[in-house]
């Protein structure tokens, strides 16, 4: 209703009616919508005896609920009104002894109340030169009134101007609608604003304007043949320009599109998958990619053969033919062409896998490279033939060797060729090999002597082959027990006080024992020459066999059976490896055919043998 600001009525005497006139004002509070309306009216003609004026108001026409008593004043201000609402108003007034008048006429006004409010919205994205979907919202809040308007604005004009956002709908149902300028890419926060221009409510959205979507590139992969029932990997793949921004990312199917069997994908939903075909024929299988607008897809033709040969092929002489400190180098044979692939473990840790040769051999070489230094590997080859049958070898456990720094000094030119003036550094992955010696060289070795036991073999011919020549100045309290082959035995040197308990013990190439390091572990650094293998550094195998300790006579490290030349091993032989960061030994056991833990050595490296009597050789 339309009011007007005054509603009068003629007063003849003190205690008659009041005319009251009505006026709108409002407040807005944090938090809330707070209607306040002012009323006003005229005293009476007579207006000494009046004490005070009262204001009563409610929600229903001649029923007040609450009322005010404002004192001498002709009007008021009732605040804390229920926006949405029509309120009923009347005054009397009251004299000194507590008579009231009769009301004055009634008016009444209708509180509004605050605009809705749009709730949050959703990003949104659209094509460059495209007008948008109508993007839904709901106005929550409304109460009947009508006293506002919405409105749109945009934080970047240039992209989408105010003038290009249309709103619709009525109600609490809304759309907007954007159309962006013509070539224009780029983001634009977009403002929905309920506003009756005292109290404003608002929510915000981002708007990507992005380019044209592009469909998927999708690619099935080459054909192939392969055998019926047996798992083949499908190897797709498929590319996008990640538009749409919903959903952003591609679905991708793969699909029989003909052939004569039954087709079983692994997981359909992956380009990189396994499939297994039913019977013999040709089959397309079909790739599809979906950006959510765009589809494309792709084919492939696999030829199925009928399974005939099941039988894997047989893996024999699996060995493992040259290990340094960073690689293994592994050999084995197989009865019928095959691909070959080797399966490496330390300890419980997950299965590590070499690269698949696919290229089918009978003799095969696998060599790991990368590896970690004095570290033990558990090996298993594998070999799959031609009809996807595969077999397995055995175990084998070998450990890595543990890193010597071996240097060769510059000699002239009358000594060596001018092409070697340089120094030579090698760790023992370039170490000495059997028909590598060089007598005429001299050699400076650097081994490490971790904490506590170690089991020594001097690797060098020194110019003074005394202990106390050799290592001079190791921690007090540092014990030898060198081994003295001839009367298997161990003669004990001790360091004490600034030198060795026998400072005469000799020790030659090839000679050691157990060295004791009582401090933190140091570098020992040994010169000499080098001396060639020979059958003089092969153990003897007596007829009570028994223990013996077995010391390399150079720089030579690698598999023991490769700087063992001429030893043969028979079935009961143990190799004793001490192993520093425990304390105990490794032993290797061989059974005559092969050992269980394939023993190497390290330059300057002892170990103990443990040789069986020889075996009986029948007339």
């Amino acid at each position: 209703m339309e009011l007007s600001p005054y509603i009068r009525t003629q007063v003849s005497r003190l205690m008659a009616p009041l005319a009251c006139w009505i006026a709108m004002l409002f407040a807005l509070l944090p938090q809330t919508w707070a209607g306040e309306v002012a009323v006003a009216w005229d005293p009476p003609q007579d207006a000494s005896e009046v004490a005070s004026y009262v204001v009563r108001y409610g929600t229903a026409s001649g029923h007040y609920v609450a009322s005010t008593n404002v004192g001498v004043r002709t009007s008021a201000i009732l605040r804390n009104l229920q926006g949405g609402m029509t309120y009923y108003f009347t005054a009397s007034s009251v004299s000194a002894s507590g008579e009231e008048s009769v009301s004055s006429n009634e008016v009444s006004v209708e509180v509004p109340g605050p605009p809705p409010q749009p709730p949050g919205a959703a990003n949104v994205y659209m094509a460059q030169n495209t007008t948008s979907p109508a993007y839904p919202f709901w106005l929550s809040g409304l109460n009947g009134s009508t006293n506002w308007v919405l409105l749109a604005q945009s934080s970047n004009p240039d992209l989408i101007a105010p003038a290009n956002i249309a709103l619709s709908g009525t109600g609490s149902n809304r759309f907007v609608r954007l159309t962006p300028q013509p070539d224009q890419r780029g983001t634009s926060v977009i403002t929905l604003l309920a506003t009756d221009f005292i109290l404003t409510n608002s929510t915000s959205f981002q708007a990507e304007v992005t380019p044209p979507n592009l469909a998927p590139v999708v690619d099935a992969g080459a054909g192939t043949t392969v055998r019926t029932n047996l798992n083949y990997m499908l190897r797709g793949r498929a590319t996008d320009d990640s538009l749409p921004r919903t959903p952003g990312r591609l679905a991708m199917r793969w699909s029989k599109v003909s052939g004569p069997g039954t087709v079983t994908f692994g997981n359909s939903n992956f380009a990189v998958t396994s499939v297994r075909l039913g019977s013999p024929g040709l089959y397309r299988l079909r790739l599809t990619a979906f950006d959510g607008e765009l589809t494309s897809s792709s084919d492939t033709i696999i030829r199925a053969l009928l399974l005939s040969d099941t039988t894997p092929p047989v893996i024999a002489n699996f060995t493992v033919v040259e290990v340094t400190s960073s690689s293994i180098s592994v050999s084995w044979s197989t009865d019928e062409p095959a691909d070959d692939q080797l399966k490496f473990t330390i300890g419980d840790a997950l299965p590590k896998f070499s690269w698949l040769n696919p290229t089918p051999r009978t003799n095969h070489l696998v060599i790991l490279t990368n590896l970690n230094s004095d570290t033990s590997y558990t090996l298993i080859g594998r070999s799959r033939d031609s009809s996807a049958n595969q077999s397995f070898s055995d175990p084998l456990i070998v450990r890595t060797l543990s890193e010597v720094l071996v240097t060769s000094p510059v000699r002239t030119s009358e000594q060596r060729s001018t092409t070697d003036r340089e120094s030579t550094l090698k760790n023992v992955d370039e170490g000495l090999r059997p028909g590598d010696e060089d007598p005429a060289s001299d050699l400076r070795i650097t081994l490490m002597l971790r904490t506590g036991w170690n089991l020594i073999s001097c690797p060098v011919t020194a110019q003074v082959p005394v202990l106390s020549d050799l290592l001079p100045n190791p921690p007090d309290g540092t014990y030898l027990l060198k081994w003295d082959a001839a009367a298997d035995a161990t003669a004990t040197n001790y360091f004490s006080g600034g030198q060795w308990l026998d400072v005469t013990m000799p020790l030659q190439a090839g000679e050691g024992g157990y060295l004791y390091n009582p401090g933190l572990p140091y570098p020992w650094t040994l010169s000499g020459t080098v001396r060639p293998l020979s059958s003089a550094s092969t153990p003897e195998r007596t007829a009570q066999g028994g223990l013996r300790f077995l010391g390399v006579p150079g720089p030579y490290s690698g598999l023991l059976t490769s700087v063992l030349p001429g030893f043969r091993f028979q079935e009961g032989d143990q190799v004793r490896r001490l192993r520093v960061d425990t304390g105990t030994y490794e032993t290797s056991r061989y059974d005559g055919h092969n050992w269980d833990i394939v023993p190497t050595i390290n330059i300057g490296e002892g170990v103990i043998i443990d040789l069986s009597p020889p075996e009986e050789v029948s007339p």
